[in-house]
């Protein structure tokens, strides 16, 4: 990958049900895309109404797509009438705009007339400059993601209907199966998922749900019993080793890359900018702990090589957690338990962290 152009993005539209589109992207998309024996990366997405978009490394015949696309749907799921679809699409049409606004894309009306359409091209240069720093950024980042798919490639029967309590289960050891490539303390680099779960208490509490929440975390928390969960074997036997792999290689990568990736080119999303909003991000959210972030020298985490490089494997975790179809609430489920089984396990909270560290959040 030498330049933008090396890259096609292809997006295959589909307005069956939520349990219709999970089938699709698992038993033909992925599938598909693996046999023509190309680096790509899937997923779900909603841009223009929900679709599966699909980034891969060369060309691709597009008439081939479209025709084995639409033979799969129509044998699998029949003809979708219209006013299905226009229940299915209902959500998708109310919260696009907002969607849009939240990751700095344009705004695309959803039109029911896209059932069943495909498009392929570049990735629009206009949408890279507003989300990565550097063509070197996107060229990790999409890198990275390529070793993230052929993960997901090659563990593919095992997401194949998993069930909610183990999609939480995987998650949480995924989660903290990453912590020591921060080079921090386990109890110190846990933070990374405080924040998490504690910005999505602050928005519960600002609707008044907070209780809500925190009694379903503890009581899935209960239900897995973490101190078993993190000792279970079927993980270790599943996933465990090709994960460290995985993560690993991903690590490297970054790494090699690092010094580069504090560069920026012009015309692209500066740093400055990034740390304007990520400042403005935290002073909106409202929780304790970012409060507390705040009133504290956060230059000097942000400033050092460590927070830096951990910075980048996190977003493609969090990005690999949607490719496998983790939900927004699962997610935060798992972050909840590592946060809170690390700080149980040792014996202590994150003010008391923030306490300990002072202004240093350095290694």
């Amino acid at each position: 990958m030498k330049r933008l152009t090396d890259l096609t993005e292809i997006r295959l539209f589909f307005f069956g049900s939520e349990e219709q589109k999970a089938h699709v992207y698992f038993d033909w998309v992925i599938p598909y895309f693996m046999e023509l024996g190309v680096p790509f990366h899937a997923e779900r997405d909603w841009f223009g109404g929900p679709n599966y978009r699909v980034v891969l490394e060369g060309d691709v015949n597009l008439g081939d797509v479209k025709s084995h696309f639409r033979s799969h749907c129509m044998r699998e799921h029949g003809e979708i009438d219209e006013g299905e679809i226009l229940r299915n699409l209902a959500a998708y049409q109310k919260n696009t705009a907002v969607v849009a606004g939240m990751e700095r894309r344009e705004h695309r009306n959803v039109s029911h007339l896209n059932h069943l359409e495909v498009e392929a091209g570049t990735i629009p240069e206009s949408y890279v400059k507003k989300r990565f720093h550097s063509f070197l950024h996107l060229k990790v980042h999409t890198e990275a993601l390529f070793k993230m798919q052929a993960f997901i490639n090659h563990h593919l029967s095992q997401w194949r209907g998993m069930d909610q309590t183990a999609k939480i289960s995987h998650t949480a050891r995924f989660f903290r199966d990453v912590l020591p490539y921060s080079r921090f303390e386990e109890k110190y680099a846990v933070l990374v998922y405080v924040s998490n779960i504690e910005g999505v208490l602050a928005i519960a509490e600002s609707m008044k749900k907070k209780q809500a929440y925190i009694n379903t975390y503890e009581r899935v928390y209960d239900v897995l019993n973490p101190r078993e969960l993190f000792a279970g074997k079927d993980y270790e036997e599943a996933f465990g080793m090709d994960w460290s792999e995985t993560i690993g290689s991903i690590d490297s990568l970054i790494t090699t890359n690092l010094e580069g990736l504090a560069g920026e080119e012009e015309g692209y999303y500066s740093h400055r900018e990034q740390r304007e909003l990520l400042y403005q991000n935290i002073r909106e959210i409202g929780s304790g702990f970012h409060d507390e972030l705040m009133a504290r020298n956060i230059e000097g985490l942000l400033d050092h090589e460590e927070h830096a490089r951990f910075k980048y494997l996190i977003n493609v975790v969090y990005k690999f957690i949607h490719m496998i179809g983790v939900s927004f609430n699962e997610k935060n489920v798992a972050c909840y338990i590592v946060s809170r089984f690390i700080l149980e396990e040792n014996g202590t909270t994150w003010d008391e962290i923030l306490k300990e560290r002072g202004e240093s959040f350095v290694p």
